[in-house]
């Protein structure tokens, strides 16, 4: 993930989740941890489970 992060840059990076399908999480914010051990902080994991969704929908006003 660090290294998307690099190649695309933080703000297309979405988190998603299939579940029940094979590449879908039982429990989806476990993605959050993953992120984590990646080395992103609390504000980029923010961005990636929350923001980017929203801006890209237009749910919300989220700070660009």
């Amino acid at each position: 993930m660090a290294q998307l992060k690099d190649l695309i840059g933080l703000d297309h990076i979405l988190f998603g989740s299939d579940w029940p399908h094979a590449e879908g999480l039982a429990d989806p914010t476990a993605f959050a941890d993953d992120l984590r051990r990646c080395g992103f902080d609390e504000d980029e994991i923010r961005t990636v489970m929350r923001d980017n969704g929203r801006r890209l929908t237009g749910s919300a006003r989220v700070p660009a």
